[in-house]
C-alpha cells in the first residue's frame, strides 16, 4: 500500500534563552496509510506536539523532509508549499481554549463558514438557508461531542472539559475536508463516558480520513490506533498493543500513604450556587445551565480528598468557591487555621494566604522565566514588592528613596549590598521585603529538589519546559507560600502514566512531609484510586458517593 505520508529523518532543536540546545526529535521517520490510525506514546517532553506541529506546517524544523502527494516539504520549502501542507491537515492542540466568547452553536458554525470563506467572521446579513444548512451540520458534530443539550449555552459557563470538546468539534467538523487529522491529546479532560463516544466516533470516520493520535492515555490508543509508535525525541519502538505495555511497565513503585487525622480542616455546609445567563428558560427571563444544590463535606488534616464526575458536573465550579475566586448563592465554607474559625464570606484575605490553587490551566504565563515566577510569589519582585518596600521604609523611618524599581531588578546579595551601601543595618533591609531576597534559595532549592526538578529550572521559561516539568513546576511555586491546603483542578490530565506516577508519589511526599491538605480534581480513576484516601463523586451539582476512592465508578445517566 501507497503512504498517504511519508516522514524521513525529520530533526529539531530549540535554542534556549540560555543558548543551550535541546534537541526535540532525532532522525524521525515513519509512514501513515490511508485509512489509518496511528497512534504516538511517550513520556512527556517526548516530542509529540512538537512533531504534529511540524505536520502542520505551524512549527519550523532543522532537518529532514514531508512528503504528502506531490508536496516534499525541506526546511527551506516555499511558504507557499508550507501553507499548503497546513491546509492538507487539521489540528487539535491539547489544551487549547481559543474560542469565541459567544455560544457553543455559534462556534462551531464560524468554524464551518470558514472553510467557505477563509474568515470566521460571520456577516450580519448571511443567509437564513445558508446559516440553516451550517446550524444543522454544527448539531450534529455537538451530538458527536455530547453537548447538543449547551448549543446556546455561552462559552464561559462551560467546564474545562466540556470546553475541550468544542475546541475538538471545531477540528472534527473541517476534517471531511482534509487528508490528516493531527490530534495532540483529545481527550485529557474528558470522562470516561465521553472518551469512549469520541474514539467509537474517531474509528468509523478512519474510512474517510487519515489520523495521528498522540496520548499518553494506554486506554485511549489500545483498540482504537491500528499502529503505535513510541516517541522520546526518537522512535524507539513501533508495533501494537505490546509497545504501549512496554512504556508502561516503566512506571515507577507506588509509594504507600500517610494516614490522615481526624481534625477537620475544611467544613462545607449547604454550599449553593446558580449561573444564569439571559434567555428564555425555565426562570424567567433567564435560563439556568447549572446549579450546585447544598453540597456537604468536610476534609482532614493531612487528607488527600479527590473530586470526581462526569465533565460538567460542577467540580470545577466546588474549587472556584473553596478558594473564595467566585461567591456563593447560600451556604457556608469554614476553615480551621491555626484553632482560628475562619468564613471565607468575611475572612478571605486571612484565608488565602493558606490556600495554594491550581487551575486546568495552570495559570503560569508562557514566556515567563521560572525564577521571577517564584520570586514574584514571594513578594521579592513586581509592582506590589515596590509598594510594599516603599511603605515599610516610610513606616520605619527610613528615606523611601533608597527603595527604586532598578533595586529589583538585582540579584539577592547585590540588593543587600546595594541597601547597607545606603546606610541600612541587614535586619533594616530585612525589613523591606515579606521575603529577602538573599535567603530565597534556602527556601526555594528544598521544595524544588523534593520535586525533582533539575537545577536549572529558575534560568528557564515556561515554554521551554515540558509539561510534566510544567506541572512541578507550578506546584512547587504555591508551595512557596507554605499554604496549609493544595486545590488541583485537573492540572494532570496531559502527563503520561509514567509521569503520572511520579506525580501521584510526589503529591505523597508532599502530604507526608509537609503535612499538607489537599483536594485534587481528576477524571482518571487510577490515579485517584493510588492518590487519595477519601473521595466524593459529584453528579449534576450534588454529591452522590462520598467513601473509598476504589469504589468510584463514573456514569452517564443516559447509559
Amino acid at each position: 500500500m501507497v503512504p498517504i505520508l511519508r516522514v524521513v529523518d525529520l530533526n529539531k532543536s530549540y535554542i534556549l534563552e540560555s543558548g543551550e540546545k535541546i534537541r526535540a526529535l532525532e532522525d524521525v521517520s515513519f509512514d501513515l496509510y490511508p485509512n489509518e490510525i496511528l497512534g504516538i506514546i511517550g513520556q512527556s517532553g517526548g516530542g509529540k506536539t512538537t512533531l504534529l506541529r511540524i505536520l502542520h506546517a505551524s512549527e519550523p524544523f532543522d532537518e529532514g523532509k514531508i512528503m504528502i502527494d506531490d508536496l516534499h516539504i525541506t526546511p527551506d520549502a516555499p511558504e507557499e508549499e508550507k501553507m499548503r501542507l497546513g491546509e492538507i491537515t487539521a489540528i487539535h492542540l491539547q489544551r487549547s481554549f481559543a474560542l469565541w466568547d459567544s455560544t457553543v452553536l455559534d462556534n462551531i458554525i464560524r468554524r464551518l463558514y470558514a472553510l467557505e470563506t477563509g474568515c470566521e467572521t460571520l456577516p450580519a446579513s448571511y443567509g437564513k438557508t445558508s446559516y440553516e444548512h451550517l446550524e444543522k451540520i454544527a448539531m450534529d458534530m455537538l451530538k458527536v461531542v455530547m453537548l447538543e443539550d449547551k448549543a446556546e449555552h455561552p462559552i464561559r459557563t462551560l467546564s474545562g472539559g466540556e470546553k475541550q470538546r468544542v475546541v475538538l468539534a471545531r477540528q472534527l467538523v473541517i476534517a471531511g475536508s482534509r487528508e490528516i487529522l493531527l490530534l495532540d491529546e483529545p481527550l485529557t479532560m474528558s470522562d470516561l463516558v465521553t472518551r469512549e463516544r469520541l474514539l467509537e466516533w474517531m474509528r468509523n470516520m478512519k474510512g474517510q480520513v487519515s489520523m495521528i493520535i498522540a496520548s499518553h492515555q494506554p486506554e485511549t490508543l489500545k483498540g482504537t490506533a491500528d499502529r503505535v509508535i513510541r516517541l522520546e525525541r526518537k522512535i524507539v519502538a513501533e508495533g501494537g498493543d505490546e509497545v504501549i505495555d512496554n512504556f508502561v511497565a516503566q512506571m515507577e513503585e507506588c509509594l504507600p500513604s500517610k494516614p490522615p487525622t481526624h481534625r477537620p480542616i475544611m467544613e462545607v455546609k449547604n454550599l449553593t450556587k446558580r449561573y444564569k445567563f439571559a434567555g428564555l428558560g425555565g426562570d424567567g427571563f433567564f435560563n439556568v445551565p447549572f446549579e450546585m444544590k447544598k453540597v456537604s463535606f468536610e476534609l482532614y488534616e493531612g487528607e488527600i480528598l479527590a473530586v470526581v464526575g462526569l465533565s460538567g458536573v460542577g467540580k470545577t465550579v466546588l474549587l472556584n468557591l473553596l478558594s473564595g475566586l467566585e461567591p456563593m448563592n447560600e451556604g457556608e465554607i469554614t476553615y480551621i487555621i491555626g484553632r482560628k474559625r475562619l468564613n471565607i464570606k468575611y475572612d478571605r484575605s486571612k484565608i488565602v494566604g493558606n490556600i495554594g490553587f491550581i487551575p486546568q490551566e495552570m495559570g503560569i504565563p508562557y514566556a515567563a522565566r521560572i525564577k521571577d515566577l517564584a520570586y514574584a510569589k514571594l513578594g521579592i519582585m513586581g509592582e506590589g514588592a515596590l509598594v510594599f518596600a516603599k511603605k515599610k521604609a516610610k513606616m520605619l523611618g527610613l528615606d523611601e528613596k533608597i527603595v527604586v524599581p532598578s533595586l529589583f531588578e538585582l540579584e539577592g546579595h547585590e540588593i543587600l549590598e546595594q541597601l547597607e551601601a545606603s546606610g541600612l543595618s541587614k535586619g533594616e533591609a530585612r525589613e523591606l521585603f515579606l521575603t529577602p531576597p538573599w535567603e530565597v534559595s534556602e527556601l526555594i532549592d528544598p521544595i524544588f529538589q523534593l520535586l525533582n526538578l533539575p537545577e536549572d529550572i529558575l534560568q528557564r521559561r515556561v515554554h521551554e519546559l515540558s509539561v510534566g516539568e510544567s506541572v512541578r513546576v507550578a506546584i512547587g511555586i504555591e508551595l512557596l507560600m507554605k499554604p496549609k491546603i493544595l486545590l488541583f483542578d485537573e492540572p494532570f490530565g496531559d502527563l503520561d502514566v509514567v509521569t503520572l506516577r511520579s506525580i501521584c508519589n510526589v503529591l505523597k511526599l508532599i502530604n507526608d512531609k509537609l503535612g499538607i491538605s489537599m483536594i485534587v480534581v481528576s477524571h482518571h480513576l487510577y490515579f485517584v484510586r493510588e492518590v487519595a484516601h477519601r473521595a466524593i463523586q459529584l453528579y449534576d451539582g450534588e454529591i452522590i458517593y462520598e467513601g473509598d476512592p476504589a469504589r468510584v465508578v463514573l456514569y452517564s445517566t443516559s447509559n
